[in-house]
């Protein structure tokens, strides 16, 4: 299945990745979707869809221009200064709000550990068992 222009994905893993998102980001996906005019069903997939993009650009340029927050084997939190978030909401087509919810997602769960980051620095939570990244 395409998830973006150019970016096929096999639908069983699709599937997995909405599973992942969603036990990983769980009660916060609630929380967000309550507040946003996006629902639940609606911003676990928009998740995976920027989970699977988000790996496969971090894994390709490793982590470049961004900032490793907390890195284990299971998720790596990263705050990117490239715009990010603008320009996954353009691969995906996502309207301004499912990029908001989306972002306020990572944003909450990074927030956690490093408390909010004034600056205009885009949150991402890469989650899964992917190993350690090294920064380039």
């Amino acid at each position: 299945m395409e998830i973006a222009p150019g970016e096929e994905v096999a639908f069983d893993e699709f599937v997995r990745v909405c599973d992942l998102v969603d036990g990983y980001f769980d009660e916060t996906i609630d929380e967000v979707a309550v507040q946003m005019p996006v629902s639940r069903r609606q911003l676990v997939a928009i998740l995976a869809r920027v989970q699977l993009s988000g790996r496969h650009r971090t894994v390709e340029n490793g982590v470049q221009r961004a900032d490793v927050v907390y890195q284990s084997r299971e998720e790596t939190f990263l705050w990117f200064d490239d715009g990010f978030w603008a320009d996954i909401g353009g691969q995906h087509d996502l309207d301004a709000n499912e990029r908001r919810a989306a972002r306020a997602v990572h944003r909450r769960v990074i927030g956690v550990v490093d408390g909010d980051d004034p600056r205009d620095r885009d949150p991402f939570v890469l989650v899964g068992r992917f190993g350690p990244y090294k920064s380039t």
